[in-house]
């Protein structure tokens, strides 16, 4: 916002409740003669907040009223806290679209300006998706890009040795539910390392395509820590449960397995 303003006119930039001539000069571009005995430093005037930037640019129109900006504003000044609600994803693309409403008033590339984020930019503003889906997509563009963040400062060759890693799933995960769980692996569709996939035991059944989707529970990678609830979310990040690898018990089915009578063997010998 203030380098829109700043392009049209750097006085733009001026306090008005605590303008000066001092300061007018200054934003004018007009040389001060120093006082005598005064200090060869450069005094140091403040700039307009965030909040008055918003308000000269609606003036402007260069932006449009949504009150969802003030809440951006709170957020970046640290006097709000959002949090994972459902409407943090319509912020993002409040965020987006305004930023693109501007980098469009200055002649600016968004793409050059996003660089590695213009996939979730793209995402979150994308209005043919559902809301659900969006926030689905944009869950895993940033683990994605997270991922990509912390491997580029690591050894070459890293890489490789985490795609190739297995990583069980915590039984902090496992504790504390409803139901027990069978665990395999499948390709995470944000690091395409191997993540956990957990199904319900008593669902899985044989195994079949329909039990697996029947009965999966979520998916959690311990490299991006991408989390994925359910088949729906699994669906829109396009992982195939098909693919799973699944141990050989639940092969064997499940099914079968809770179906035995209550009588066990005397294994002491």
């Amino acid at each position: 916002m203030k380098s829109a303003l700043a392009r049209a006119n750097p006085m733009l930039l001026m306090e008005s409740a605590k303008h000066s001539d001092e300061l007018l000069l200054y934003f004018a571009g007009v040389p001060r003669v120093k006082k005598t005995g005064a200090s060869g430093e450069s005094d140091h005037f403040r700039t307009i907040g965030a909040f008055d930037a918003l308000k000269r640019v609606r003036l402007a129109g260069w932006l449009s009223e949504h009150r969802e900006l003030e809440t951006l504003i709170a957020l970046r000044n640290g006097v709000a806290h959002l949090g994972h609600t459902k409407s943090s994803a319509d912020i993002l693309a409040i965020f987006a679209r305004s930023t693109n409403a501007l980098l469009d008033h200055l002649q600016e590339s968004p793409r050059d300006y996003w660089l590695d984020w213009q996939r979730m930019i793209d995402v979150s503003i994308n209005e043919s998706m559902a809301k659900g889906e969006r926030e689905v997509r944009r869950r895993v563009e940033q683990a994605r890009r997270s991922y990509e963040l912390r491997v580029e400062k690591l050894p070459k060759g890293v890489a490789d040795a985490l795609q190739k890693g297995t990583y069980p799933i915590p039984l902090a995960e496992l504790s504390g539910r409803d139901s027990m769980f069978v665990a395999g692996q499948i390709e995470c569709p944000a690091c395409y390392c191997n993540a956990s996939i957990a199904f319900v035991d008593y669902l899985i059944g044989s195994g079949s395509y329909a039990e697996r989707r029947n009965s999966v529970a979520f998916l959690l990678c311990q490299v991006c820590q991408l989390r994925l609830e359910g088949a729906s979310e699994l669906d829109v990040a396009g992982v195939d449960v098909r693919w799973a690898e699944l141990p050989e018990i639940t092969l064997k089915g499940m099914a079968e397995f809770y179906g035995q009578s209550d009588t066990f063997e005397d294994l002491s010998d």
